[in-house]
């Protein structure tokens, strides 16, 4: 099966490089939503309660609220910076050049695996007739990509 590296070192740290990459886009929404907020005109009040956190949330607060979110996502993308750098360090070192590009893809570029294969394989006259074919050889492809990472990474 292609999935034979799951439990792999370098699998579980691609995998937790891509959800790095997520928390940091997830921090930075929160951010812009919590600047828009701020920005946004207060709804009019239509019923006897109070209106949103924004009421009992004093401006300083708020401030706070952002500078501390600002110096997490600093610290974030930091971090994410210096494992992207150290992954791909790694990554350069396979030989196989289709190699390279699916991980680059999947793991540096967030691709979908029909955007991989495409990459991989549109070319070729039969890409659309025999995608099935292709979809497999994209994953095996894949695995013997984690395989020779994991090799690189043991120092082999």
């Amino acid at each position: 099966a292609w999935n034979c590296m799951a439990n792999t070192p370098i699998k579980i740290r691609l995998q937790q490089y891509l959800v790095l990459q997520q928390r940091v886009a997830n921090q930075q929404k929160r951010l812009h939503s919590i600047k828009a907020d701020r920005l946004a005109p207060a709804p009019p009040k239509v019923s006897g309660m109070p209106r949103s956190s924004n009421v009992s949330d004093p401006v300083g607060k708020q401030q706070e609220r952002v500078d501390q979110l600002e110096r997490y996502i600093g610290e974030l993308l930091s971090k994410e910076e210096k494992e992207r750098v150290e992954l791909e360090r790694l990554v350069k070192r396979l030989g196989n050049p289709n190699e390279q590009l699916v991980i680059e893809m999947r793991y540096f570029d967030q691709q979908n695996w029909d955007g991989i294969f495409s990459a991989l394989y549109e070319r070729q006259e039969d890409y659309y007739e025999n995608y099935d074919n292709y979809k497999q050889a994209g994953y095996r492809l894949h695995g013997a990509a984690l395989r020779h990472l994991a090799s690189i990474t043991r120092g082999g």
